[in-house]
């Protein structure tokens, strides 16, 4: 049953949509400071935008700062209310709930397809993040010496 239903979530096409515009969002952001320059210098502002400003590779928290609080719970809830909602407007709810399948066990193979779009999200806006931040920012950061080996 669980398998059912995150080969349904996989199919639908608003789950995918909605990653990709979880993902672009930190991407946007990350353009719009690159190309305006209004952030302030490294090392001035808050910790961190100062820390991220500083190393690419710390851009996933704050991307994960942006996503959290509000878009990812949208998501979730839109992924969610069409997991059920999509069921009764196609017309297989009916059939679901009529067959020997109990609800308790259907809402639990949905709620498990849910977290599983979820954590999903979280992995797959990290992961842009990271690219992101190494692209316009370095693993390093700019204006920082690079330590020979040797030393």
């Amino acid at each position: 049953m669980i398998g059912v239903e995150l080969v349904k979530l996989a199919r639908r096409p608003r789950s995918w949509v909605s990653i990709l515009l979880l993902c672009a969002l930190p991407t946007l952001v990350a353009v719009f400071v690159a190309v305006t320059h209004l952030a302030p210098p490294p090392g001035q502002g808050p910790a961190l935008l100062s820390a991220v400003l500083s190393s690419g590779a710390l851009f996933p928290a704050a991307a994960l700062a942006i996503v959290l609080p509000v878009f990812l719970p949208v998501a979730v809830a839109v992924v969610a209310g069409d997991s059920i909602a999509g069921e009764a407007g196609s017309g297989t709810l009916r059939y679901l709930l009529a067959r020997p399948v109990g609800r308790t066990r259907l809402l639990v193979a949905k709620l498990v397809a849910l977290v599983v779009y979820t954590l999903a999200a979280v992995a797959l806006v990290t992961g842009t993040a990271y690219l992101t931040g190494i692209a316009f920012r370095g693993a390093a950061g700019r204006g920082h010496a690079q330590r020979p080996d040797h030393l």
